[in-house]
């Protein structure tokens, strides 16, 4: 929902109504976005925060990645505490659903701000891990 109490230009107003309408077309099940659409619209939320003020190459790559992690930390102390609690922030959803969808947004706001090709990315290496053998050769 809109802070009426936020004044924004008229370009982000714009912004802001095109992420409200695909969050809604998303949320309604009409749209099935693709991975890469998934991303910019993660990283558009980020940019529309301030996460992106300052120029890419001035983001700190290992404090984002850190955050990704930051995020798995979260989802093991759910499993540990209750992975079954409701979210107070995710309607809908449990607090384990919740902290695994922050680490995918964190990580498709990364990727597509650094022009990452996950989806290529993804679809490669699942098919090296076909070619693997069972449980990789591992234990575990």
């Amino acid at each position: 929902m809109k802070n009426p109490y936020v004044r924004f230009s008229p370009e982000e107003e714009e912004e802001i109504d095109l992420i409200y309408s695909r969050l809604a077309d998303m949320q309604d099940g009409t749209v099935f976005p693709t991975i890469p659409q998934v991303a910019e619209l993660c990283y558009r939320i980020s940019k529309s925060k301030g996460f992106w003020e300052e120029e890419k190459a001035a983001r700190n790559k290992a404090e984002m990645i850190a955050l990704m992690h930051s995020e798995l930390s979260e989802a093991l102390e759910t499993l540990r505490d209750d992975p079954h609690e409701v979210s107070q922030k995710a309607s809908g959803c449990t607090v384990l659903e919740e902290e695994m969808a922050d680490v995918i947004i964190r990580v498709l706001d990364f990727c597509h701000g650094f022009n990452l090709n996950l989806t290529k990315a993804i679809v490669r290496k699942m098919e090296y891990n076909f070619s693997r053998p069972y449980k990789y050769g591992k234990r575990f």
